[in-house]
């Protein structure tokens, strides 16, 4: 069995080695679709701008940075992780392994976003007086 690198291998790549489609469907991940604020006129041009940038690095032979920069990246920001409570972590060394028949594809996990929502504590000295 063959293992790749997964920086070292494109979109194209990937959807004909698995045949990966692009699915319109809404029921294809139901959790996406339940419970979501409405999205502002602004904020579905966006969508629809990475959707292109989407349907374009198909087509070409980009690698895993260009992919993070160009869709990964203005998701995460429109989404508002960039901002608190949530912060991104890049440095996780996560193993990540996808194979079929003939190919294993081994990756690491990039880009960690993670909610720091603890409550923060008053130190005693700034503690009010009752």
């Amino acid at each position: 069995m063959q293992t790749v690198s997964a920086d070292k291998v494109t979109l194209y790549d990937l959807a004909q080695r698995f045949n990966l489609e692009p699915s319109e469907d809404a029921a294809a991940f139901p959790e996406w679709q339940q419970d979501l604020p409405a999205l502002s006129p602004p904020e579905q041009e966006r969508l629809e701008r990475v959707r292109a940038t989407v349907t374009n690095l198909e087509q070409r032979s980009v690698l895993e940075s260009t992919v993070k920069l160009a869709v990964v990246a203005p998701l995460l920001d429109l989404a508002g992780l960039f901002l608190p409570p949530f912060y991104v972590s890049t440095a996780e060394s996560l193993e990540i392994e996808a194979r079929d028949r003939s190919v294993t594809v081994r990756g690491r996990l990039d880009v960690l976003v993670l909610n720091d929502s603890r409550p923060v504590a008053t130190p005693p000295s700034e503690t009010p007086p009752l």
